[in-house]
């Protein structure tokens, strides 16, 4: 898999994982509907991205990476964003989920 499409699928994960971030921070605040609105501009903003990706590569190795990416990506934002803790099986889950990201793009 091309290495271009590779993190053209990371930015294009980071753009719903900030799309759920807005939605999350919606939950506690004042004026939920306008990070609900933004949220969503910001989702349909990655769909001719997604389109690109999904044309030309296996739906399956690009459904599976975004999974892995999502995982990653939400967890972060729970831990560092809004000071989630997660335990020593959910670290290691983290760490399972890099190593599938390897092994499905073939890159060892």
């Amino acid at each position: 898999m091309n290495i271009g499409i590779i993190l053209l699928t990371v930015f294009l994960t980071g753009l719903l994982l900030a799309g759920d971030w807005l939605i999350k921070y919606a939950t506690v605040s004042s004026s939920y509907f306008k990070y609900l609105i933004i949220a969503a501009i910001v989702w349909v903003i990655s769909i001719p991205g997604w389109y690109y990706v999904v044309r030309d590569n296996r739906e399956a190795i690009i459904g599976a990476l975004f999974a892995v990416f999502s995982i990653m990506g939400t967890t972060l934002i729970g831990v560092y964003g809004f000071n989630e803790k997660l335990s020593t099986t959910e670290w290691t889950g983290i760490g399972f989920a890099i190593i599938s990201a390897i092994l499905l793009t073939n890159k060892i």
